[in-house]
């Protein structure tokens, strides 16, 4: 079982090191990540850290990752459709 944090760490409830925006920010990256997936939590982060290039580069393996897969899904799917036809 994984211990579930009740309530916040005292330096953040009194309002010292993270501001309101930068959390708001963060449950909107989580947010959106969530429905865009991996690659958008990717390169939020790594411009975070001020990384672009590797945020660049995350973001167009990601887009040749998704070319393949629906390639590869494409054929599985013609290929399938033949096999059904010889029945």
């Amino acid at each position: 079982m994984y211990p579930v944090v009740t309530k916040p760490p005292p330096r953040i409830n009194q309002g010292a090191g993270i501001s309101d925006l930068f959390v708001l920010l963060l449950i909107i990256v989580v947010i959106v990540g969530a429905a865009l997936g991996e690659p958008l939590i990717a390169a939020v982060g790594a411009l975070f850290l001020g990384e672009y290039l590797e945020a660049a580069m995350v973001i167009f393996l990601f887009a040749i990752g998704e070319a393949l897969e629906g390639y590869t899904a494409d054929r599985a799917r013609h290929s399938l459709r033949g096999l059904i036809a010889l029945k």
